[in-house]
């Protein structure tokens, strides 16, 4: 099909050359046959012929060498073009000076974009100083007035306030660094319960304040994967603030349950809430960057950042996810690790 295309506009590009060959050659025979009574025309147009045919096929060789050439180009700029002609040079130097025009404009905006995550991430730390430093004073407070536990004080919902906006400017923070994620990138072997035990313990407080229990089941002794721990981290925190913030447990304490379990070649970890699940509707589209869905009316701390990031990571570490979910039933989030053993 492609030999038939390119046969085609050979065809349609020798037009010209193949009218003024064919009226050159009537012509001729037409003044030999005006001026030369016993002019024999039948030769001449034969060996006309003849010497048509072998320039086109001269021509039709040049075409596709030139034209195959020029395809490559497109795979790899440093392939050497077969010239035959100065014409050919010229749109060969032309592609050249496009491409090299090209790759300097491609250029400055990668390091213009490079330059602005930079000072968007220095932007994104100097704000988390501030709301840091509130959040640690906060704490000082109910810490010196033995007022730990008043959920409904003023300088609680300060320090839950100053919490989400941390929250909000670490999710900024690792948008940002996903550009640059194979610069940041480190695989190596991770125990993956005693990671995730590290991580509920740094979750604790959003535990309470959630009124929710975390459970950890490992079916599998020693679960050790590879993986970069920071980046799974990340994910995980993203998949566990979502477990907890949309339990919405009130009066009665809910739990998010943690199960290891090896399945084939690899290790699997299930994250399963009691919440109020995803309607069936949406599930396909909460990993979209700021989808929020029906459950965003309900919850109104909903970003639609948390589950895209966590997507967007497990791409990267090639760690497979699976949501699962019912409305009014809670989500199990499944994710794949390849196993050390």
């Amino acid at each position: 099909m492609k030999n038939k295309s390119l046969f085609t506009d050979f065809m349609a590009d020798s037009t010209g050359f193949i009218a003024v060959y064919f009226i050159n050659t009537a012509v001729l025979l037409l003044f030999f046959y005006l001026f030369y009574e016993k002019a024999e025309l039948l030769y001449p147009f034969a060996l006309s012929l003849f010497i048509f045919s072998i320039s086109m096929v001269l021509r039709w060789l040049k075409y596709v060498a030139f034209n195959q050439d020029i395809g490559m180009t497109a795979e790899n700029i440093k392939y050497k073009v077969s010239c035959t002609s100065r014409e050919q040079k010229r749109v060969v130097n032309a592609v050249e000076k496009l491409h090299s025009a090209y790759g300097n404009e491609l250029s400055n905006i990668k390091i213009n974009n490079r330059k602005q995550r930079r000072m968007i991430s220095q932007f994104i730390h100097s704000l988390k100083a501030p709301v840091t430093v509130i959040d640690m004073a906060v704490s000082d407070i109910l810490e010196a007035d033995d007022m730990a536990d008043a959920g409904d004080s003023s300088a609680s919902t300060v320090r839950k306030e100053s919490e989400k906006m941390l929250s909000i400017l670490d999710n900024l923070l690792n948008l940002v660094r996903l550009e640059e994620f194979e610069i940041d990138y480190a695989a190596e072997p991770v125990n993956l319960q005693d990671s995730l035990t590290n991580i509920i313990n740094e979750m604790k407080m959003n535990f309470i304040y959630g009124k929710v229990i975390p459970k950890v089941q490992c079916n599998y002794a020693e679960p050790v994967v590879y993986t970069d721990e920071k980046w799974n981290k990340i994910m995980l925190q993203q998949f566990i603030s979502n477990a907890i913030k949309y339990s919405l447990a009130e009066e009665e304490l809910k739990t998010v349950f943690f199960i290891i379990e090896k399945v084939d070649e690899n290790i699997m970890l299930t994250i399963k809430d009691e919440g109020i699940g995803i309607p069936e509707y949406d599930l396909d589209r909460v990993t979209e960057a700021f989808f929020t869905g029906d459950n965003g009316r309900k919850v109104k701390s909903s970003s639609g950042i948390g589950l895209y990031i966590s997507k967007e990571i497990s791409e990267k570490l090639n760690h497979p996810i699976d949501i699962i979910s019912k409305q009014g039933d809670g989500t199990e989030i499944k994710i794949t690790y390849l196993s050390k053993t």
